[in-house]
């Protein structure tokens, strides 16, 4: 009997989240406390997010037209 583990997904802290996403560290502060942003991890106090979260984030804000011109 063998068993199957997912690969670990990689955990970033808030720094290397907004590089990722291209935004400024405060949003993506802002965001997590408001409930907008992406899903986070808790360590006990430390934030983490995993690059999956951040990779589903961008996907479920995808638009097909952009409203501002």
């Amino acid at each position: 009997m063998t068993a199957q583990t997912a690969a670990p997904s990689r955990l970033l802290s808030t720094a290397q989240a907004a590089d990722f996403l291209q935004m400024n560290k405060s949003w993506l502060e802002h965001a997590r406390l408001d409930g907008n942003g992406p899903h986070v991890t808790r360590i006990g106090r430390i934030v983490r997010y995993r690059m999956a979260d951040l990779e589903l984030f961008v996907e479920a804000n995808r638009e097909t037209k952009s409203n501002s011109m």
